[in-house]
């Protein structure tokens, strides 16, 4: 039985979640474009999250040394 409080369907592969827009529409859409729409906001967010993830290796490294010679 569908609901107007969020998601709504019996069969999680068939949900549906509701969502407002700025301009005050509601608009429907499946799990998997939510999720889709997710990832690309984070990846707008992070575009070079491999480059930061060496990044924080090398910081990590270089922490490393300093501590040897302290």
């Amino acid at each position: 039985m569908p609901t107007i409080s969020g998601i709504t369907a019996h069969d999680r592969r068939n949900a549906q979640i509701m969502a407002m827009q700025e301009d005050g529409m509601l608009r429907l859409a499946g799990t998997g474009e939510a999720a889709r729409k997710g990832r690309d906001l984070l990846r707008e967010l992070a575009p070079n999250a491999t480059m930061d993830r060496q990044l924080a290796e090398d910081l990590i490294a270089e922490r490393r040394i300093e501590a040897e010679h302290e």
